[in-house]
């Protein structure tokens, strides 16, 4: 495997881990600067911004992406998973509290199949199921999960099979410069190692949440450029 092939791979490893660790302390405890993503709530969360009309689509065919039903495009929303088409039209929506079944089958169709590992719990994660492509990864939280059933997403891929993207526009491997502008004023957490800076694409608040926890798609960069996108994440636990 090349070097930097693996070193993302570690690096995905690692935020996975944090996508499946939650601690009653990280409920409870200031932890300004941190980006985490547990399981969300069940609940609905309220977006700000007008929603995309989602178009009635077809079954979900197996094979290329551009047969399944005119997707050309994933994008971490902060509450949703989306299949858009070469129009920006949203075709699929998978809520992260609700359609993890459904995203589940659609990403199959789009990518193929999924190795699948199982993490049981202990004491500093839920069980989960991760299901990994060489595009992303899903985890899909289980039965210990506060909220079981719900899933997050991450992606380190510089060359997807499908185009892979935040609202804003950001993809792995593009530049942090070229796409500030987009998030103009949207939270950035920077860390001195590596030159290091996570970004806030887009934001929901979840009110069923602790303190009403902002929920959103993060990207993750170093040193200029993009190297993770993931949704959602926890992303304002500041006292």
């Amino acid at each position: 495997m090349p070097a930097g092939v693996a070193r993302r791979r570690r690096r995905l490893t690692v935020v996975v881990g944090i996508l499946l660790t939650i601690t009653a302390s990280t409920l409870t405890a200031c932890t300004s600067g941190s980006v985490t993503t547990p399981p969300i709530s069940t609940a609905s969360p309220s977006v700000s911004g007008t929603a995309t009309p989602v178009s009635t689509a077809g079954p979900i065919a197996s094979g290329s992406p551009s047969g399944v039903g005119g997707v050309t495009e994933v994008v971490l929303n902060a509450d949703a998973l989306e299949l858009r088409a070469a129009s920006g039209t949203v075709i699929w929506s998978f809520s992260y509290a609700h359609d993890a079944a459904g995203a589940l089958t659609a990403l199959t169709g789009l990518l193929g199949s999924a190795s699948s590992k199982s993490i049981p719990a202990d004491k500093c994660s839920f069980e989960s199921t991760i299901s990994t492509w060489p595009d992303l990864v899903m985890t899909v939280f289980g039965p210990s999960a506060p909220a079981p059933g719900t899933f997050s997403v991450v992606s380190d891929t510089t060359a997807p099979t499908i185009d892979i993207t935040t609202p804003n526009g950001a993809r792995v491997g593009g530049s942090l410069a070229a796409y500030r502008p987009a998030v103009a004023g949207h939270e950035s957490i920077s860390a001195p190692f590596n030159d290091t800076f996570r970004v806030v694409d887009t934001a929901t608040a979840d009110a069923a949440a602790p303190y009403a926890a902002k929920l959103g798609s993060v990207v993750f960069t170093e040193f200029g450029t993009i190297t993770l996108l993931t949704a959602p994440a926890y992303v304002d636990f500041d006292c």
